[in-house]
C-alpha cells in the first residue's frame, strides 16, 4: 500500500514539475465580423467566452466553450433602404440587437509543440440566439420603432486556426480566428403600397454565418 501511495506521489510530482495539467480554463475577448445578410444588417460586435479543456494529448485538447456575444442594427443599411425604396431620406436611431449564447463542444489539433504551438480547431453544439426583431412603418417620412424579441435554440459550429503562445508553464496566450454558422434563419420583408388598395412585398432569409477573432489567457489548472 505505502509503495502504490509512493509510486502516485512520483507521478503526480514529476507532472507538476514537467509538465503542464491537463486541465485548463480560458477567458476570451471576442471581436464579431458578420458576414453575407447578417453583415447587411447588422453592425461589427463583440463579446466574450470562456472554455474549460481537457488534454487527450501532447496533439489534442477537448474542450466544452460558452460565452455571450452581441451586435446591432447597421442603421446606415435601413436608412439607405428606405430612400431607395420610399424616396425618404431620414435617420434611424434604432439600437436592436441580435446576441448569441453558445453551447459547443471542440477540438484542438497541435501542428507542433514548444513555445508556440499553432493549431486548427473545430466545435459544433447549441446556439441560443436572442433577436430583437423591428419593424419600420413608413407612411410620411416618420418612423415608429416596434421591437419583438424572438428566442431560439438552433445547432451551430465554428471551424479555424489559433495559435497557442506558452508564457510559462502556468499560462499561455491563445489567439483565434473562426469561421461561424448556424442554423437560425434570419429574416428581412418589407411592402410597399403602389395605389390605393395595391401592394407589392418582397422577402429573404439566410442562415447567420459570421467571423469571430478572439484573444485570451489559458490558465493550466
Amino acid at each position: 500500500m505505502r509503495k502504490t501511495i509512493l509510486i502516485i506521489l512520483v507521478i503526480f510530482i514529476s507532472k507538476n514539475i514537467t509538465g503542464q495539467s491537463d486541465w485548463s480554463a480560458e477567458g476570451k475577448l471576442n471581436l464579431i465580423l458578420p458576414g453575407g445578410m447578417f453583415g447587411e444588417l447588422y453592425s461589427t460586435g463583440f463579446g466574450g467566452t470562456a472554455n474549460l479543456y481537457y488534454r487527450l494529448s501532447s496533439s489534442f485538447d477537448l474542450f466544452l466553450s460558452t460565452g455571450f456575444l452581441t451586435t446591432t442594427t447597421d442603421n446606415g443599411y435601413f436608412e439607405r433602404k428606405i430612400d431607395e425604396i420610399y424616396g425618404y431620406k431620414i435617420t434611424i436611431d434604432n439600437t436592436a440587437y441580435f446576441s448569441i449564447i453558445p453551447l459547443q463542444l471542440g477540438i484542438n489539433f497541435y501542428a507542433a509543440s514548444g513555445k508556440y504551438k499553432p493549431y486548427l480547431t473545430f466545435q459544433y453544439g447549441l446556439y441560443y440566439v436572442i433577436e430583437d426583431n423591428m419593424s419600420l412603418d413608413i407612411t410620411t417620412g416618420q418612423t415608429v420603432d416596434i421591437s419583438k424579441e424572438r428566442t431560439e435554440a438552433v445547432s451551430g459550429y465554428g471551424i479555424g486556426a489559433g495559435l497557442l503562445i506558452d508564457m510559462n508553464k502556468n499560462m499561455s496566450i491563445n489567439i483565434s480566428a473562426l469561421y461561424n454558422g448556424n442554423s437560425y434563419e434570419l429574416k428581412e420583408s418589407y411592402k410597399v403600397q403602389t395605389s390605393l388598395n395595391s401592394y407589392y412585398s418582397e422577402s429573404r432569409s439566410e442562415s447567420i454565418k459570421f467571423i469571430r477573432i478572439a484573444a485570451g489567457f489559458k490558465y493550466y489548472l
